[in-house]
Order: structure tokens, then C-alpha cells, then sequence
């Protein structure tokens, strides 16, 4: 018996966007402005989180306000979301997907802001 996939849903971050630095460094733009310096030793707190996961854990180091901080990393991120590397081994599998007329989507836990071009 043969299967015949008839959809596919993509994440964006981590899938089709190698967003990790982006995610980084916006984390430390963000803390910079707000006073802090942010350690390598804190970037296992972020990546693989969510932003309010990784936010509660900032708040037991420093006093900051967490909105003003999620709008501030929001605004570093996207400035620089057009100018992140894509997976090519997954734009190959979309195209390829695409060709044969299979239906895709894309999801995000993260927000979107603009568009994507593949």
C-alpha cells in the first residue's frame, strides 16, 4: 500500500530560519539597552525556550521590565529576520514538495512580522 502525502506544516525557527543568533543577539541588544551584559553561560537559558520561559529565568537575575524587554528583542529580531540564513536542505525539500503540488504551511510560536521568500 502506498501513502500519499497530501500536506505538510513547517515551523519557521529552527526548521526553514536558522534563527539562533538572531534570537541571541537580539536577547543581548535588548539586555544591553535595558544595562545588562548578558554571559555566553546564559545563552543555554534561551535557545530551545520560549520567550516567556526565558524571560521568568532573566527576571531572577536582574530587575527589568519583561515587556519592555520582549518589544525591544521583538524589534532587534525582525530588524535582521530578512538577512537570516535559511536551511537549504529544507527550501530544497519545499520546492521539491512545491513541484508535486503538495500542500504546505508554516507556523511559529514567534510571531510574524512580514513575509518569507523561499
Amino acid at each position: 500500500m502506498t501513502t500519499i502525502m497530501k500536506a505538510l506544516i513547517f515551523d519557521r525557527d529552527g526548521v526553514i530560519i536558522n534563527s539562533e543568533a538572531l534570537t541571541i543577539d537580539a536577547a543581548r541588544k535588548a539586555f544591553k539597552k535595558l544595562g545588562y551584559d548578558m554571559p555566553d553561560s546564559d545563552i543555554p537559558h534561551i535557545i530551545g525556550h520560549s520567550s516567556t520561559k526565558y524571560t521568568e529565568y532573566f527576571l531572577t537575575k536582574w530587575e527589568f521590565n519583561s515587556d519592555e524587554f520582549r518589544e525591544m528583542m521583538r524589534e532587534f529580531y525582525y530588524k535582521r529576520l530578512d538577512k537570516s540564513l535559511l536551511f537549504s536542505e529544507t527550501i530544497t525539500l519545499i520546492k521539491k514538495l512545491y513541484k508535486n503540488n503538495v500542500t504546505m504551511g508554516i507556523t511559529t510560536s514567534a510571531g510574524f512580522d512580514g513575509t518569507l521568500q523561499v
